[in-house]
């Protein structure tokens, strides 16, 4: 009786050890000494600088002429950040310009 039982808890616990690594079976877990963490309320902060945002003016049709054979000889990668900025402005005074047709 004594093997008999020792095999039926063995097999259990095996099914039970594969049920929960393949996701079937969750466990509960028991935190009793985990802390909670204290939350508090932060009053809003007021900013200490003011962020200027200059507007770029707008570029010629020629300097975005420039651009896009830049991209088409080495690529978007080989742009800087100031072009992509340049490229994305150009792009959206185009979308405003033109209705869409669908």
């Amino acid at each position: 009786w004594v093997g008999l039982i020792s095999l039926w808890i063995t097999t259990g616990y095996a099914y039970v050890f594969v049920c929960h690594h393949q996701g079937r079976l969750t466990l509960p877990s028991l935190n009793f000494w985990a802390r909670k963490p204290k939350l508090r309320l932060l009053p809003d902060l007021k900013p200490t600088k003011t962020i200027s945002i200059k507007v770029a003016k707008e570029n010629s049709m020629a300097e975005m002429d420039e651009l896009l054979d830049k991209i088409a000889r080495s690529g978007m990668s080989s742009l800087t950040a100031k072009e992509r900025t340049q490229l994305a402005k150009a792009r959206e005074d185009l979308m405003q310009k033109k209705p869409d047709r669908r």
